[in-house]
């Protein structure tokens, strides 16, 4: 157990006359590798998803590029499949129907060469990220009750997979608040955590499951922050969580990337990641040295990734 966390690193390493955003981190056949969407703006019918990859987290190279006709891809997240390969799994909204939402994913031996995007759910729903715990993937996908009235409910489903293609609902999360982005996560007694977004207004406060095999009912614990794009792990016993953070006061509302431990059902007070605007967006990476943390923020109406290296104290 460690009580704070202190900043070891910060470098930009890919920018560029585009918008960069919405990042992941994974460690894989001995190289770092990152995702991420290429756009003009933060919304444009015109995006692509990148892969770099480095060997000593400095010196980053393009592996990949893909892209999809009529979607703006999004959100692409990383893993891997208990066969051995890396998985990418995105969101997209459908530019011939009016920003439909929809969940494709791609398959790599190699992280160089990628299959072409599968669409996986139905239209409409997004599997935002996929957590593997034995041999089996798990994801939250949301979806608006009517995509017409958006102020009405949003529904959030936990959904397992044991290929990355073929995904069944086994429960539906009952989270009230327009629920949306989710990360899940398992501790070492094999209980699932299920870290949420939820975004009703500004004062909306992310929401904690936990739930034990076979992962069917849940427990819910309101939390006392906003997370945006939330990810979290365990280290050394203790949970960090990371995403954007709002802050509000007669100045105005505030979005800031930070990272924070929760203990208690409490979110701590929060280290602050340097960067401003539109950023944030998390992924995460322990490499039992320290906790790497790629985002990206914002300057002058063009965002960058960030790499940053975390250390407990």
């Amino acid at each position: 157990m460690f009580s704070s966390m202190r900043i070891a690193f910060v470098r930009q390493i890919w920018k560029g006359p585009f918008h960069h955003a919405f990042p992941d981190l994974i460690y894989f056949q001995g190289r770092y590798f990152v995702s991420l969407r290429q756009a003009e703006t933060h919304f444009s019918a015109k995006s692509k998803i990148l892969i770099l990859t480095s060997t000593d987290l400095v010196q980053w190279a393009q592996a990949a590029e893909m892209a999809l006709p009529g979607h703006d891809l999004r959100d692409p997240k990383l893993s891997i499949v208990p066969d051995g390969r890396l998985m990418l799994n995105m969101g997209s909204l459908d530019i011939n129907s009016k920003g439909a939402l929809g969940s494709f994913v791609s398959f790599s031996k190699t992280g160089f060469t990628w299959t072409s995007p599968h669409s996986i759910l139905e239209t409409g729903m997004w599997l935002w990220r996929i957590t593997w715990h034995q041999g089996k993937g798990y994801g939250v996908s949301y979806r608006f009750f009517d995509p017409l009235k958006k102020e009405l409910e949003w529904i959030v489903d936990l959904h397992q997979t044991d290929d990355g293609v073929s995904f069944h609902k086994i429960a539906s999360l009952n989270v009230k608040g327009h629920p949306n982005e989710a990360t899940v996560r398992f501790d070492d007694e094999g209980s699932m955590w299920i870290l949420i977004r939820r975004d009703k207004n500004w004062k909306s406060k992310a929401v904690l499951l936990r739930g034990r095999p076979p992962y069917r009912e849940f427990h819910h614990l309101p939390l006392n922050s906003y997370l945006g794009g939330p990810n979290f792990l365990e280290v050394k016993g203790q949970w960090i969580v990371a995403g954007r953070f709002v802050s509000i006061n007669p100045y105005g509302i505030f979005e800031r990337m930070g990272i924070s431990l929760l203990s208690h059902g409490k979110v701590g007070v929060p280290l602050f990641l340097p960067g401003t605007g539109d950023l944030g967006y998390p992924g995460m990476v322990w490499n039992e040295e320290r906790l790497l943390v790629c985002y990206y923020a914002s300057e002058e109406n063009l965002s960058s990734i960030y790499l940053a290296g975390i250390e407990p104290v």
